[in-house]
């Protein structure tokens, strides 16, 4: 069995308020795959999560409202990612459905489904308890703006403050909502070109910010606008 999942099940926590119920009677559904072990259920129509035979720790979605073949669904490697996606979403509603919606309708559900005060206490005692390693988020924000961009930014600040939270972002609103910086870049060393990292002091992500706001050309007024964007 998964060694966190074993952790999970001794730590009491109970994953009701973000959608994921226990139940004593863990009957299977006719799309149930065969040698399947549920350990939670989401809803009235009968979606549950489980592991399956021969699959290792990957977590698997069985959807019997679905039409074949998407019954099923592979949805986590294994139960620690099932967890950090539970932390990310708030809601087992977004882990289940996410895999049919595009980047557009995904946005929409957190942009309209912020997490209630049940669902940020359950999600802090499983970052509590569970001690789970940091969440990375790679250029998710790709090719949005506005109110979304600080929806997202303000969703990545509340998983933060549960679990450490490690993002790559070109957009401003982002940026500005982090506690460390640090700038990627390329530079050409004895003819070769490598990567390098540097971290940010205060002035200096000032700046980075700043560029990001008005590209090339650093003014008064584009410090200005990232000074107050950090201030938020």
């Amino acid at each position: 069995m998964d060694k966190v999942f074993q952790k999970f099940l001794r730590s009491g926590i109970d994953l009701s308020p973000v959608g994921v119920e226990r139940r004593e009677d863990n009957n299977p559904y006719f799309c149930t795959p065969k040698g399947a072990s549920i350990f939670g259920w989401a809803g009235v129509d009968g979606i549950h999560f489980c592991f399956v035979r021969d699959f290792g720790g990957m977590v698997f979605s069985v959807s019997p409202m679905n039409s074949a073949p998407d019954f099923v669904h592979p949805l986590a490697n294994d139960f620690e990612d099932f967890l950090r996606l539970l932390l990310a979403c708030s809601d087992s509603a977004a882990l289940e459905q996410a895999w049919m919606w595009d980047k557009a309708q995904f946005e929409a559900f957190l942009q309209d489904n912020p997490p209630t005060q049940d669902q940020q206490r359950t999600l802090s005692e499983l970052a509590e308890k569970m001690k789970l390693p940091t969440i990375v988020f790679d250029e998710v924000d790709t090719g949005v703006s506005g109110e979304v961009a600080n929806r997202i930014g303000e969703r990545m600040c509340s998983i933060a403050d549960k679990i450490q939270v490690l993002t790559i972002t070109h957009l401003p609103q982002v940026a500005a909502l982090g506690t460390h910086h640090y700038k990627v870049y390329k530079q050409d060393v004895a003819e070769e070109t490598v990567t390098a990292i540097k971290s940010l002091d205060h002035k200096e992500k000032v700046l980075e910010i700043a560029g990001m706001l008005s590209g090339a050309a650093i003014d008064a007024a584009a410090i200005a606008n990232a000074e107050s964007l950090i201030r938020k």
